[in-house]
């Protein structure tokens, strides 16, 4: 398998991953308003963090340009 073919394998893999984080969160969120939490779950925002460095390394795979930077929060 060529490189570029092993990288692409792990960014669909990362995207999917990415995906499912993104659900996790929203149900995370969708319970937390349905039990009148008075603040953000752990689990969610530590979910939060790993999609976000999930995107990171997505972009690094990429090989994005300097001007494609990610807003830290």
């Amino acid at each position: 398998m060529a490189d570029q073919d092993v990288i692409e394998e792990i960014l669909s893999d990362l995207e999917r991953i990415a995906e499912r984080l993104d659900d996790l969160v929203l149900d995370l969120l969708h319970e937390a308003v349905r039990t009148k939490a008075d603040k953000r779950p752990e689990l969610e925002r530590r979910a939060t963090g790993a999609r976000r460095a999930i995107e990171r390394a997505t972009i690094a795979l990429r090989g994005a340009s300097s001007s494609e930077e990610i807003e830290e929060p």
